[in-house]
């Protein structure tokens, strides 16, 4: 079965676009509920447009967009993102290094401990 979703994660029977075997990519992409989903990733809060992570998150998946906070809807996952994009921070800035330099980010293996000592601190 070639079943294609608007959500990516669990299949919510609201969001399928169709069948591969039937439709094209293309013809359920252009489709109008594909269409008024993509749009709706646009309509941030103005929390998330002011938010220093908002180039990893992008306000979440719209579905999860159901908390309201003064009145615009805010993604219920967002403290739990706000803390992981937190605490990954320093990890994330030495593997960038890392790469930069021409080296295995997978080295970050070796230096985990002292980067975590340097948070700590």
């Amino acid at each position: 079965m070639a079943t294609c979703l608007a959500v990516t994660i669990l299949f919510f029977p609201a969001y399928k676009l169709g069948n591969l075997q039937q439709h094209s990519l293309e013809e359920m992409a252009a489709s109008p509920f594909q269409q008024q989903f993509g749009a709706a990733k646009a309509n941030l809060s103005s929390r998330c447009q002011n938010c220093t992570w908002r180039f990893a998150c992008h306000g979440g998946c719209p579905k999860h967009r159901i908390c309201m906070d003064g009145g615009e809807r805010q993604n219920y996952l967002c403290k739990g993102y706000l803390e992981f994009f937190q605490h990954v921070t320093p990890y994330m800035n030495v593997m960038r290094q890392l790469l930069l330099n021409q080296r295995p980010a997978a080295h970050i293996t070796r230096i985990v401990d002292m980067i975590a000592d340097d948070v700590r601190q």
